[in-house]
């Protein structure tokens, strides 16, 4: 991992946190986590070995 794609994980959970508070409710059962680990995948360079 890179220090790019560390900046893209956390770039990833303040936008998925920031959008979420656009919304007027917030959908139950929805993982916050495990959508910014898909948005992270958008700014990363580099792909890791193993996907969790």
């Amino acid at each position: 991992m890179s220090v790019i794609d560390l900046k893209a994980w956390f770039r990833a959970g303040r936008y998925v946190r920031e959008t979420l508070k656009l919304l007027p409710q917030i959908p139950e059962g929805i993982s916050i986590q495990s959508i910014a680990n898909q948005v992270a995948v958008l700014g990363r360079v580099n792909t890791p070995e193993e996907v969790v």
